[in-house]
């Protein structure tokens, strides 16, 4: 049943149809399969960091409010329940541990290469900043190309204009940086 195919196991069943998604993108449409970038914000966000761990198909990536660790999101996001159903139980029960991990991108940064660039709220409760600072560091110590751009005063969904604007001018200068400007078409 589709409502419950990340039960247990967020970034399997879901990476499997964004992917599809791609892959049919590709089979019906003119795209250049070396220029792609992928992104998410909150849960896009946690797939995006997902991603970038299981493929190098992505030329860049931008991770926003994205959770790379969910055993220490656990103790410190402001919803810990939603995990404890989602994940079969907290971090202190092997069951709950087991699937906790296998679903943190954390566990897998080793196999990343794509740039990523990580735009977060410093007070945001509801995936707390240090999730996108985990994944960060592990970047950066592999010599990954990533920048991290942090926004003052800001939480999960509160954006005042004009850090909207900001955001959205650092996360185009990216995408030019690392995909290129698109020629122009006749």
């Amino acid at each position: 049943d589709f409502r419950w195919g990340t039960w247990g196991g967020w970034g399997f069943n879901d990476y499997d149809d964004v992917m599809a998604g791609v892959d049919h993108a590709i089979a019906n449409y003119d795209i250049d399969t070396a220029r792609m970038g992928v992104t998410g914000y909150s849960y896009g966000g946690y797939l995006t960091n997902w991603v970038i761990t299981q493929t190098d198909r992505f030329a860049a990536a931008i991770a926003g409010a994205s959770i790379s660790n969910w055993v220490s999101d656990y103790a410190v996001a402001d919803i810990p329940r939603t995990k404890e159903s989602e994940f079969y139980g907290p971090p202190w029960e092997e069951r709950g541990l087991e699937h906790l991990l296998r679903s943190s991108p954390i566990i897998h940064a080793k196999d990343v290469s794509t740039p990523t660039m990580f735009v977060h709220g410093e007070i945001d409760h509801r995936v707390p900043i240090e999730e996108a600072e985990q994944m960060y560091v592990a970047l950066r110590k592999q010599k990954v190309p990533a920048k991290f751009v942090r926004y003052p005063e800001s939480y999960h969904g509160g954006w005042t204009p004009w850090r909207t604007v900001h955001r959205t001018w650092v996360q185009l200068e990216w995408w030019e940086q690392w995909l290129g400007r698109r020629p122009a078409s006749d």
